[in-house]
C-alpha cells in the first residue's frame, strides 16, 4: 500500500456562490489537511487550487483530472471538481462527480447529498432530488438543522416541481421566423404598444471566445416580420448593449452597458431618445439611478412615469433586488430625469436574486425572474400585481413556461396574453425567441393605444406638437410627448380608463379630445389632429371640461384643460376670446339657455381668477341653438353638450 500524503488546503474564501454550496473543501480551515496515496496526485491538486483561486477553471479541471487519474479515490479532488462544475453551471458533470465522491465514502461529507439534490433539480430530476433531501433529513439531523434554510429552499423547489409536472399549464410554444431566429443568439424581445415595431438583442461573434451584443429591430406588416437590421450607431457601439427594451410608445430604448468609461459601476443603465426619426447618443442615467454596483434590465411604464430595474446595491433584501424610480421631468435634450430608486419591498424581493423586471403596459402587472421562490429550476418567472398600494404575492407561471433550465425574462404584448421568451435550443445551446398565449391566471390587463398625426388645418403640412395625456382618475399625472417631424405620435391606453388628450403648438389653437376605453373588446384609436392657426374666428371645443349633471359646477378634472386656455391667452397677450356654452335638446329651451350661460360663466370665472384680465374675456350661452350633431341618440347629444372658446380679437 502506498504511503498517504498530507496536503494543506489554502483555498481563498472570498468567492460566494449564487446559492451557498457546502463542499467539504470550504468547511476546512486554512490549515486543513487532505489525504492522497499519490505524491503526483497531491502536486496536481496543489496546482488545481492555485488555478481555482485565480478562477482559471479550464486549467484547474485539467489538474484535478490528473490528480484523479493518479489516485481515483482522491475524494477531495472529486469534491473540488464538483465545485467547479457547479460554478460553471455544468449540472451533469456536477452530479457525476458527487456520485463518484459518495461511492468512495458516503459518510465523508453528508451535505453532499443536498448538493446533489440541487444538481438533480438543474437536470429536472425532481424525484431523485427529493430522495436525497429526505435521506439527509432522516440520517443527518444535526447537519440538517445546521443547513436548514438552504435545505428547505431546495426541498420547496423539488416539491413544487413534482406537483407542477403533474399539473402543467397549456401553452403552444412557437418559434419566431427564421429571419429573426438565426444561427446566432437572439434574446430580450420587446415591442411598441401597437405591435408594429420589434426590438431584440443579438449576439454577434467577434472571434474566438469573443462576442458583442447589439440591438436589432424590424417593422411588422400585418403581423409579418420584415427583415431586421441593427439599430446602428450611436446606439450600437464596440461595447455590449445588453438587456435592451423599447418603451411602449417607441420614444426610448433602454439597455445595460458594462465596463464603460462613463460608468459608475460594473454595469449601468443607459437610454436613448428618438428625435425626428434618429436615435440620439445614449446617456448614462447618472448617479441617482446607477450606483457603484450592478444595475441591469431597465424597463419603463407605458405612461412614461416609472422606471424599473434590477440592482445588487447594498441595502436591499437579498443579493439582487428590483427597484423603481419615478419621473421628475425632462432635460434639455428630451431625456427623462428620474428620482431616487425605491426598493419594491419584501412582497417582491427576497434573500435570493430577483431580476429582469417587466412592467406590462397596464402599469399594474409585474413579471420578473427569481431563484428563491418555489420553482422548476434555478431561475423561474413570476407574476405580481399592484393592488391597493402594494404588490400581491408572486405566482409562479407554471410548467412548461418554467423548466429545469433558467427562465430569465419575459415580454407580454398589449393584449395581456401574447408572451415572448427566449429559450436554449439545439446541441450548442443556442438562444432563440419563442411566443405563446399565457394561461388566463398569468395574463395581464388589456391595453390599447391612440396613434395620431398632427397637421396644419389650412396647409395640411405635418406639425411637431406637444401632446398631453392625463388619466381622469389622476388629473395631476400628465404624460407629455412630442409628435415627430411627420406629425406622428403613439400613446398607450389602459382598458377601463378615461383619458383626456390635448395637442398644443405655439401660434395655433390647441386640440382637445378624450377617450373612454372599454374593459372588453377594446379598440385602437387613430386620429387626425388638424390644428387651426390663431386668427379671428378660430374655435376650439373644450372636450375635457365637464360639469356635474344638470349643474354648472365644474368637475375637478376640468382644471387641466382650463389651464391650457390660460396658457394660450398668456402666450398671446393681445388675443380676446368668447367662451360659449351649448346644450342638447333635452329639457325646455329656457332651461337649456340658462344652463349653458351659467356653464360658460363658470369657465369665465376660472380663467379670470387664474390671472387673465376680464376685458379679454366674454361669455355667452347659446342653449340648444347651435347643435353640431343630431339629438336622435346619446352620442350626438354628448357632442352638442359642450363649451367652446372663439377668438374674437387678435
Amino acid at each position: 500500500m502506498k504511503e498517504h500524503i498530507k496536503i494543506k488546503m489554502a483555498l481563498k474564501p472570498r468567492y460566494l456562490l449564487l446559492l451557498l454550496f457546502f463542499i467539504s473543501i470550504r468547511l476546512y480551515s486554512v490549515s486543513q489537511e487532505v489525504i492522497t496515496r499519490s505524491w503526483r496526485a497531491g502536486q496536481a491538486f496543489k496546482q488545481a487550487k492555485e488555478h481555482y483561486n485565480l478562477r482559471v477553471y479550464n486549467l484547474a479541471i485539467e489538474s484535478l483530472q490528473e490528480a484523479i487519474y493518479r489516485d481515483p479515490e482522491f475524494i477531495d479532488a472529486h469534491f473540488l471538481l464538483a465545485q467547479i462544475y457547479y460554478e460553471i453551471d455544468s449540472a451533469n458533470l456536477l452530479v457525476e462527480q458527487l456520485n463518484r465522491a459518495l461511492s468512495i465514502d458516503p459518510e465523508y461529507f453528508p451535505p453532499a447529498y443536498i448538493n446533489r439534490a440541487e444538481g438533480y433539480i438543474r437536470l429536472g430530476k425532481y424525484d431523485e432530488s427529493l430522495e436525497d433531501i429526505i435521506f439527509f433529513e432522516k440520517k443527518y439531523g444535526v447537519e440538517y438543522e445546521r443547513f436548514k434554510p438552504y435545505v428547505d429552499l431546495i426541498k420547496s423547489k423539488a416539491e413544487f416541481a413534482v406537483e407542477a409536472l403533474k399539473n402543467p399549464v397549456s401553452i403552444d410554444l412557437k418559434s419566431l421566423p427564421s429571419n429573426i431566429n438565426t444561427y446566432r443568439d437572439e434574446y430580450w424581445p420587446s415591442f411598441t404598444v401597437d405591435n408594429k415595431q420589434f426590438f431584440y438583442t443579438l449576439k454577434v461573434e467577434m472571434g474566438y471566445n469573443r462576442f458583442n451584443e447589439e440591438i436589432w429591430t424590424c417593422d411588422l406588416t400585418d403581423g409579418i416580420y420584415n427583415d431586421p437590421k441593427p439599430v446602428g450607431y450611436p446606439v450600437n457601439t464596440e461595447f455590449n448593449e445588453g438587456a435592451s427594451f423599447v418603451s411602449p410608445d417607441g420614444r426610448y430604448i433602454l439597455f445595460t452597458g458594462c465596463n464603460r468609461n462613463d460608468g459608475f459601476g460594473s454595469c449601468d443603465i443607459y437610454m436613448t431618445v428618438l428625435n425626428d426619426g434618429e436615435w440620439l447618443k445614449p446617456k448614462n442615467l447618472g448617479p441617482v439611478v446607477n450606483s457603484r454596483h450592478w444595475e441591469s434590465r431597465p424597463v419603463i411604464s407605458s405612461d412614461g412615469t416609472q422606471l424599473y430595474f434590477a440592482s445588487n446595491r447594498p441595502g436591499g433584501f437579498g443579493k439582487s433586488d428590483i427597484y423603481r424610480c419615478d419621473l421628475k421631468g425632462y432635460d434639455k435634450d428630451g431625456f427623462p430625469v428620474w428620482g431616487k430608486p425605491v426598493n419594491l419591498g419584501p412582497n417582491i424581493n427576497t434573500e435570493g436574486d430577483e431580476m429582469s423586471p417587466f412592467i406590462h403596459p397596464d402599469n399594474v402587472t409585474l413579471y420578473f425572474s427569481s431563484n428563491y421562490y418555489p420553482g422548476m429550476g434555478r431561475f423561474d418567472l413570476y407574476k405580481s400585481e399592484f393592488v391597493e398600494g402594494k404588490w400581491t404575492k408572486p405566482v409562479n407561471l407554471g410548467y412548461p413556461i418554467n423548466t429545469h433550465g433558467d427562465e430569465i425574462g419575459i415580454f407580454v404584448q398589449a393584449d395581456g396574453k401574447t408572451a415572448f421568451i427566449d429559450k436554449e435550443v439545439g446541441d450548442r445551446r443556442q438562444q432563440d425567441i419563442f411566443y405563446f398565449e399565457l394561461p388566463e391566471p398569468a395574463q395581464a390587463g388589456m391595453v390599447t393605444y391612440v396613434k395620431g398625426k398632427v397637421i396644419d388645418k389650412e396647409t395640411k403640412k405635418a406639425l411637431s406638437a406637444v401632446i398631453d395625456m392625463n388619466d381622469f382618475d389622476l388629473p395631476d399625472s400628465i404624460l407629455t410627448v412630442t409628435s415627430n417631424s411627420n406629425g406622428e405620435f403613439l400613446i398607450a391606453l389602459v382598458a377601463g380608463k378615461k383619458y383626456g388628450l390635448t395637442v398644443d403648438r405655439e401660434s395655433y389653437m390647441f386640440y382637445s379630445g378624450h377617450f373612454v376605453v372599454e374593459k372588453k373588446d377594446i379598440e385602437a384609436y387613430e386620429i387626425l389632429v388638424e390644428l387651426e392657426p390663431i386668427k379671428i374666428g378660430s374655435k376650439t371645443i373644450l372636450n375635457n371640461v365637464f360639469y356635474k349633471t344638470d349643474s354648472y359646477e365644474l368637475s375637478p378634472v376640468s382644471k387641466t384643460e382650463l389651464n391650457k386656455v390660460v396658457r394660450l391667452l398668456k402666450q398671446n397677450p393681445t388675443v380676446k376670446v368668447e367662451i360659449s356654452g351649448h346644450t342638447d335638446n333635452v329639457g325646455t329651451e329656457v332651461y337649456n339657455q340658462k344652463l349653458s350661460e351659467n356653464r360658460a360663466k363658470s369657465v369665465y370665472q376660472y380663467i379670470s381668477e387664474a390671472g387673465i384680465s376680464e376685458d379679454r374675456l366674454s361669455f355667452k350661452g347659446y342653449g340648444q341653438k347651435r347643435n353640431i350633431a343630431s339629438n336622435a341618440d346619446e352620442h350626438g347629444r354628448a357632442k352638442n353638450r359642450r363649451t367652446e372658446i372663439e377668438i374674437v380679437e387678435k
